[in-house]
């Protein structure tokens, strides 16, 4: 997956509201086979697997796949502070990234590609009416309600820990505050609420090596990833880099599904 032209990295900002939303598309060398938005997840997830996804764009698009990543509006580099982050404006954000830089009707194939809650938001998008052509979820949160009590449990944690905070007491939790980040204090009720809505697109779901199958996954459209893949987001240090060497498996087989591409 490493071979090929170093594929173009161009980095754009997008008018969105009063604000500008923050994107980077990843060109190919030759017109591209396919284009794929990747939904960054939130919060500590998203700098904890960063560089990840940048380097996992790159190989894509020396296979022929423009890959466009952005950050949400009150998120990373796009306008706004964090308290600004809501679901309804991520997924307008999506939406917007999407019809300025995917949706042109060229015959190339069309994906979105969620990561973690990202892909839940992803799947709210296409529930409003984004029209891609095909779906990519990269462990997939399916339940609003289940990653806001996994994310505090991992907050709660880390503000109880003697090696961080050696001195007593530890640091209490804050209201509008989620593993340090600054958040509009309704944001975790709001993201409780959310629940993996019925999306009719051909799918392909990148799991954990052993998550538990749902009715809604076909066998034939899961791809397993390696052990390596299935704690990074559960850490907030980097305890490890995320290997992406050891994503060229998943990516072969969601580049041989891709219709008329050839993996």
């Amino acid at each position: 997956m490493s071979g090929g032209v170093t594929p173009g990295v161009e980095p754009m900002l997008l008018p969105q509201g009063d604000g500008q939303l923050f994107a980077v598309r990843h060109r190919t060398a030759t017109p591209p086979r396919a284009r794929v938005l990747l939904c960054p997840p939130l919060l500590q997830e998203q700098i904890r697997s960063y560089r990840f996804f940048a380097q996992l764009a790159n190989q894509w698009a020396r296979r022929g796949i423009e890959v466009v990543r952005f950050d949400y509006s009150g998120t990373g580099d796009s306008s706004g502070s964090g308290v600004e982050f809501s679901i309804d404006r991520a997924i307008e954000d999506i939406r917007r990234v999407w019809e300025a830089l995917i949706a042109a009707e060229d015959g190339v194939p069309r994906v979105l590609c969620g990561v973690r809650m990202g892909a839940l938001l992803a799947a709210l998008a296409i529930r409003n009416g984004l029209d891609a052509d095909i779906a990519w979820w990269w462990q997939p949160v399916l339940s609003g309600a289940t990653w806001v009590e996994e994310t505090s449990t991992i907050d709660t944690r880390e503000r109880q820990s003697r090696s961080r905070f050696p001195l007593k007491p530890a640091p209490a939790a804050i209201t509008g505050e989620l593993m340090g980040h600054v958040i509009d204090p309704r944001l975790p009720a709001a993201l409780k609420q959310l629940q993996w809505p019925d999306v009719s697109r051909p799918s392909m779901w990148l799991l954990d090596s052993e998550h538990a199958l749902e009715p809604r996954m076909d066998t034939d459209d899961v791809v397993r990833l390696p052990l390596a893949f299935d704690t990074w987001a559960g850490q907030v240090d980097f305890e490890t880099i995320i290997p992406v060497r050891l994503a060229d498996t998943a990516s072969e087989r969601l580049i041989a599904r891709l219709p008329g591409v050839a993996a």
